[in-house]
Order: structure tokens, then C-alpha cells, then sequence
């Protein structure tokens, strides 16, 4: 779904886009506190941990119905700047 190129951290992100087939599988690991699931209109977007998280959730969001499309590519600059 996303290639994001974080410059600051020497990171690549790859995100993926899937259907979930057995909630009970969610669990949280050793580098997550928590894991929930939400609604699209009850995500609560000012707790979101990371900006990259945030931007694949509304590219996600803005192509529901549009389920075949190029994945987002963005890379985030050191001083925080998305391109």
C-alpha cells in the first residue's frame, strides 16, 4: 500500500493493505503497548505514534473503493517535512 523513505532514521517503511481474517489473532509484541481496532470514523488520529501510520491510514482511507491502485511513495525529510 505505502514505500516510505524515513532519511533521519536510515528507515524504509513498507506498509501493507490486507483483510483480516481472525480478530482473535491480534496481540500486541515486544516493541507494541497496545492493539485495537477501530472504525475508520473512530480512529483516534491524535494518538496515532508515528506521522507514517497517520498518512497510510488516510491513503488507505481515500482508496476503499478503489481496491487496485500504485502504492503511496513519500519520504520524510530530517526536518520532519513530508516530499
Amino acid at each position: 500500500m505505502a514505500v516510505y523513505n524515513i532519511v533521519g532514521a536510515g528507515q524504509v517503511q513498507l506498509l501493507y493493505l490486507c483483510t483480516l481474517l481472525n480478530e482473535s489473532s491480534i496481540a500486541s509484541g515486544a516493541e507494541t503497548q497496545d492493539v485495537r481496532l477501530f472504525a475508520w470514523s473512530e480512529i483516534p488520529w491524535s494518538e496515532l505514534a508515528f506521522p507514517t501510520v497517520e498518512h497510510a491510514l488516510r491513503f488507505a482511507i481515500q482508496h476503499l473503493e478503489h481496491p487496485t491502485f500504485a502504492p503511496q511513495t513519500l519520504t520524510k525529510m530530517p526536518d520532519g517535512s513530508f516530499m
